[in-house]
Order: C-alpha cells, then sequence, then structure tokens
C-alpha cells in the first residue's frame, strides 16, 4: 500500500484522520507478504487453541472445581474469544478492500476488546478471590459457588459494555483513490472529546485498575508467608504450623503466577494501546504516518498472549501434568509402551488454611 495512500485518509472529514486499521491494498503479484502474514496467524490461532483446550481438560478432569479454577476457566475461554477473530484479519489482509460487511466491521475490533478486558479482570478477580480466602483464615462460609458464577457474568458484561463504544464507531468506509474506490473498516468518532475520554478511561480499566489489584493482593500474601514462616521456626515441632505454610506455598506460587500473566498481558498489550493513542494523535500531528501493516504485526504480538497465558499458567501450576503428557507423546512417538512416568504430581488440594468452596 502507497504512504500517500494514507495521506489521502485525512481529507475525509474535517481534521480528522481515519485509520485504515487491517486494510491494505497491494498489487496483485504482492503474495509473498500476506503468506507470511497468514502463517504468523495460523500458528497463533492452533496453538492459543491447544494450549487453552489442554489446559481447560487439566482443570475440568478434577470433576470437582473450586472457585479460583472457575475463574480460570473463564480466562482460557476468553482467550478462545480473543483469537476467534484471527480468521477474519486473514481474510481482510488477502481481499485488501473491506468486503465482509457493516456487521462483521462493527463486531471485529468490538470482540478483540471486549476479549482482552474479561481476560486482566478476571486475573484481578482470582487474586481477589484467594486473598478472600487467604486472609479470613476463619472464614466458615467462603465465597458460594453461585457468586463466583455471578462474578463471571458480571465481568462479561461490563467488558462488552465498556467496549460498547466500538460496536457503535466502527463503519464501512468509501474511498477514492487514484480514480478507483476502496472499502475500510474504520472507527468514526462523533467528535474528539468522545474518542480522547474513551481511551483514557479503557486504559484505566485494563491496566492501571486492575494491575493494582493484583500487585496489592501479591503484597498481602507475601507478608503471610513471611509471617508464617517465622512463626515456623519459632515452633519447629508444631505439625499446624507446617501444614499452614505449606497451603501459603501454594498459593504464593499461585500469586506469584497471576503477577506473571499481569506482567506478560502490560508488555503484549502496551504496544497496540500505544499505537491507538497515536491514531488519536494524527488528528493533531499531521506529519504523523501510521501503517496499517505496522497494526497488523503489533495486533499479532497481542494475540500471541492468548498463547501465553496459559503456558505460563500451566507451567507452574500443572507442571507435573506436563511432564507426564510430554513423556507419554514421547514414548508414544517412538512406539513403545508407556509406562508410569516418574514425576511428581502437583497437589491441587486446598486445605483449611486457604478455604474454597468446591463446584459441583
Amino acid at each position: 500500500m502507497e504512504p500517500n495512500f494514507y495521506t489521502a485518509l485525512r481529507g475525509y472529514g474535517a481534521n480528522r484522520t481515519f485509520f485504515a486499521y487491517f486494510s491494505e491494498f497491494r498489487s496483485s503479484n504482492h503474495i509473498l507478504i500476506p503468506t507470511i502474514e497468514t502463517v504468523a496467524l495460523v500458528l497463533v490461532f492452533l496453538i492459543s487453541l491447544l494450549t487453552n483446550a489442554c489446559m481447560m481438560v487439566l482443570i475440568v478432569r478434577g470433576k470437582r472445581l473450586i472457585n479460583f479454577q472457575c475463574l480460570v476457566l473463564n480466562l482460557f475461554l476468553a482467550d478462545i474469544a480473543f483469537v476467534a477473530v484471527i480468521p477474519i484479519i486473514i481474510v481482510v489482509r488477502w481481499t485488501g478492500s473491506w468486503t465482509l460487511g457493516a456487521y462483521t466491521c462493527r463486531s471485529l475490533l468490538y470482540v478483540m476488546a471486549t476479549s482482552g478486558e474479561v481476560a486482566i479482570i478476571t486475573v484481578a478477580a482470582i487474586s481477589i478471590e484467594r486473598s478472600i480466602s487467604i486472609l479470613n483464615l476463619r472464614l466458615k462460609a467462603p465465597l458460594h459457588c453461585k457468586l463466583v458464577m455471578a462474578v463471571i457474568l458480571t465481568i462479561w458484561l461490563f467488558s462488552a459494555i465498556t467496549s460498547l463504544p466500538l460496536c457503535i464507531y466502527f463503519h464501512v468506509m468509501t474511498i477514492q483513490f487514484k480514480d478507483q474506490e476502496y472499502q475500510i473498516c474504520t472507527l468514526v468518532w462523533p467528535n474528539t472529546v468522545h474518542e480522547i475520554s474513551w481511551d483514557v478511561i479503557y486504559g484505566l480499566l485494563i491496566f492501571i485498575i486492575p494491575g493494582l489489584i493484583i500487585v496489592i493482593s501479591y503484597t498481602k500474601i507475601l507478608k503471610i508467608t513471611k509471617a508464617t514462616r517465622k512463626r515456623l521456626q519459632a515452633s519447629r515441632l508444631c505439625s499446624v504450623y507446617q501444614q499452614e505454610i505449606r497451603v501459603s506455598r501454594q498459593d504464593y506460587w499461585l500469586f506469584r503466577t497471576l503477577l506473571l500473566l499481569m506482567i506478560s498481558f502490560f508488555i503484549m498489550w502496551a504496544p497496540v494501546s500505544l499505537v491507538i493513542f497515536l491514531i488519536l494523535a494524527q488528528n493533531f500531528k499531521k506529519d504523523l504516518l501510521l501503517t496499517s501493516t505496522l497494526f497488523f504485526w503489533i495486533c499479532t504480538f497481542t494475540l500471541t498472549n492468548s498463547a501465553v497465558n496459559p503456558i505460563l499458567y500451566g507451567a507452574t501450576q500443572f507442571k507435573g501434568e506436563w511432564r507426564q503428557m510430554l513423556c507419554f507423546c514421547h514414548l508414544k512417538h517412538r512406539g513403545t509402551a508407556a509406562p508410569e512416568c516418574t514425576v511428581p504430581k502437583v497437589r491441587t488440594q486446598v486445605s483449611q488454611a486457604a478455604p474454597s468452596v468446591i463446584c459441583n
């Protein structure tokens, strides 16, 4: 796509610049670039589906789910919804001009924004649930399963409402360029004030607030762990303290996993958030030029987060199961009988030190 096409987009609207997002117009002999883009997206799509599905199976096969595991399942479901838009992106990268209609135009970025927001809020909700279970050690009635399901539904509803402007203001626009008509799916805000307000509020919702919740919860659990270790040193023969520190260590590792998920989310979502603000800045800085190719690769990097989440969670919470699965696949590939792998199984039991209700 020639750079002067992006310059031509500035002429549509008073003091406004419209961005083409995934639409990019190339000559018919440029096949290598969309082929590379397709291969990259297909790999992200397949790896994300496989890893999220495997983690959901590992969690569900326990037959009985505890509170935070229900929330973890919701995280993996959001990851699957996030990468579900990849086939649409592939079609747009090959066709160049938008040919998928107004409904798909309104839904594409809306689904991506909603599922991404659900993922990070779910991670924050898991940290809150574990904090409640651990800090209230004498809690006789932990969070009920119905309340957890209500929280999950609320997360989806809240995310869908806060992302609704993307569904409302995305439109298919016809662009006249070099005596030819092209269609792009672009975001048309009523005015700049609406755009700035939504960018700032959405940034707070998906970065600042969930990040602070996870960091504060992690800090509290870290303090509890250190205090428990000191009590254990003061009473080495007390089996009650030994059990307490074991449970605290399990929850401590869970919070370390949540912190890793938050860091990876921030790293992989920060570039696309920066691009969104740069698209806004184009309205004020006319010499700022952003291309659809740049936006595509940044979104591909962000989509990879859907594969990173289950890999990080599985590597820390299901190390034994992952090793057994790899061992089984290796022996099956060699065509030999698969004996039992001597791999220690990860403890998933939650005792009274961190109470949590069982979801039947």
